[in-house]
């Protein structure tokens, strides 16, 4: 009767050992996805700062999405009053269009998740810690380019649904707040 009960507790042993290796595999196979994901998209940014890397992989940016971290502040412009306006969808989705985002690529069904559902402000802070580690690779003449750029489109999707019957400030004062914020980013 004692080796039946230690065969049954050595086998009650092998499943518990052999459960916890299949965890810790599966934990171990993960981690190296999330480091090819970071390796990938380092390789396609260019920036080699490690948390603004991981915090752009948190919010799911992968090398294939890294061109919709342009659409970003548009979207956040978009969403400050909280609503997303179908005038406000067409100007995003035609800014997408002109840096190449085409429908049925990765960075553009990101992007329409981020126009039917508001964004956290945890993508915001991620876009942020990009451009300050892109302003440190690049000139300042690009640096500028790049602002005016981003701003430029913001603020056309801002004007995309302001105003009263076309008429008055286009650009809401939550809006404005969201541009200013964007500015202060470079």
């Amino acid at each position: 009767m004692s080796d039946r009960v230690n065969d049954r507790a050595r086998k009650m042993e092998e499943l518990f050992f052999k459960k916890q290796d299949v965890e810790l595999l599966e934990r171990m196979r993960a981690e190296r996805a999330d480091k090819e994901i970071s390796d990938q998209l380092m390789a396609a940014s260019g920036i080699d700062n490690g948390p603004v890397i991981d915090a752009l992989v948190s919010v799911g940016v992968t090398a294939d999405s890294m061109t919709s971290v342009a659409m970003i502040p548009l979207v956040f412009v978009a969403w400050a009053d909280r609503q997303m306006e179908d005038t406000e969808k067409v100007a995003i989705l035609s800014a997408a269009a002109s840096v190449g985002i085409k429908e049925g690529t990765a960075s553009y069904q990101l992007l329409a998740t981020w126009l039917e559902h508001r964004p956290d402000h945890h993508l915001l802070d991620a876009w942020k810690g990009y451009i300050a580690a892109v302003q440190d690779k690049i000139e300042v003449a690009a640096g500028t380019q790049l602002k005016n750029s981003v701003l430029g489109r913001a603020e056309e999707v801002a004007k995309a649904a302001g105003g009263f019957l076309g008429l008055g400030n286009k650009i809401s004062d939550v809006e404005r707040n969201v541009l200013d914020d964007l500015s202060a980013a470079f």
